[in-house]
């Protein structure tokens, strides 16, 4: 059980982040795809089972960006759409996420976006 299993027909991953997020207190892979961004994990050993979190482009409306600390710097995205979802992660892997949501969102057409970046 892969990340294709989930793939729609014609849709391809356009941006992975290297490890692991955290999101609702379970860590995910995170894929953005060209119609959503997909939280994903694999559970169990031996009883193996999916975790899937999806969220089309289209109806994310805001995204937002924080970071804290001073050595062990941490970042936290949040997406609000149909749902919202606050994914966090340390600012070398969450930054690149949040730099290209904003870019993927600001390219959709839609007028009633807002993006936001607190450091």
């Amino acid at each position: 059980m892969g990340i294709e299993d989930v793939l729609q027909p014609m849709e391809t991953v356009k941006f992975r982040t290297r490890t692991r997020l955290s999101c609702s207190k379970k860590f995910y892979s995170v894929f953005v795809t060209t119609n959503r961004i997909i939280l994903y994990a694999n559970k169990g050993r031996i009883l193996k089972s999916r975790d899937i979190i999806s969220e089309r482009i289209e109806a994310i409306h805001s995204v937002e960006y924080r970071e804290k600390g001073f050595i062990f710097k941490k970042s936290k995205i949040i997406l609000q759409g149909g749902i919202s979802l606050e994914i966090n992660g340390f600012t070398d892997e969450v930054r690149p996420l949040f730099e290209f949501m904003q870019n993927v969102i600001s390219n959709a057409p839609r007028n009633d976006r807002q993006i936001s970046k607190t450091v």
